[in-house]
């Protein structure tokens, strides 16, 4: 609501010196009750670790599989994106690296749902959340990458069958959709060039 109240949410939230973000998800979604308050349980779910050590948590998880099991059971789509210390011959971060800071669950994590990862010491984050959300969210449009040849012969496949619904906006070379098709569907365009 604030930047006030989420100081403040972090402040309270500090339990103690382990990385525990598959445990802190866990308790936010199934203890702690104000997330019921704006979670939907019909949308998709994306998750965004932030930290500067690997994964610690011990109460709710005792792997990393087993928190990928209960992940992956929470929604249809589920993603998750990671910004976390790389190794030392990826990461941008300057001066002496501690190879066991290294985020490999949560890049493990992040790989399995095909998220993104982001170096921690990286100045934009943005595109970790960027590219998880285009995974999730349905596109009104694609661009053509060529131009048509014959614009009576363009044929649209959504998830392997022929899609009705959609016309060709000649100036703009891009393919609108009158329906939707959902956010994981597979889209196909073909058309002849020359």
């Amino acid at each position: 609501d604030t930047p006030e109240m989420a100081e403040a949410m972090y402040q309270q939230a500090m339990l103690g010196t382990y990385e525990a973000g598959f445990d802190a998800l866990y308790a936010y979604m199934n203890i702690n009750s104000y997330s019921s308050t704006w979670m939907r349980n019909d949308a998709a779910i994306l998750t965004v670790f932030v930290s500067d050590e690997e994964e610690q948590s011990q109460t709710y998880f005792s792997n990393t599989s087993s928190f990928l099991s209960w992940y992956s059971n929470l929604r249809q789509y589920a993603y998750v994106s990671s910004v976390v210390n790389l190794p030392a011959s990826e990461t941008v971060c300057p001066g002496t690296h501690n190879p066991n800071y290294v985020g490999y669950e949560y890049m493990l994590t992040a790989n399995y749902f095909n998220g993104s990862i982001i170096d921690i010491c990286s100045t934009d984050w943005s595109n970790g959340v960027l590219a998880a959300s285009n995974q999730i969210t349905p596109l009104e449009y694609y661009d053509l990458t060529k131009t048509p040849l014959e614009t009576n012969y363009i044929y649209v496949f959504v998830n392997g069958e022929y899609y009705y619904d959609w016309y060709y906006q000649q100036n703009e070379n891009r393919i609108y959709f009158s329906i939707l098709p959902e956010g994981s569907a597979l889209v196909e365009i073909a058309y002849y060039i020359q």
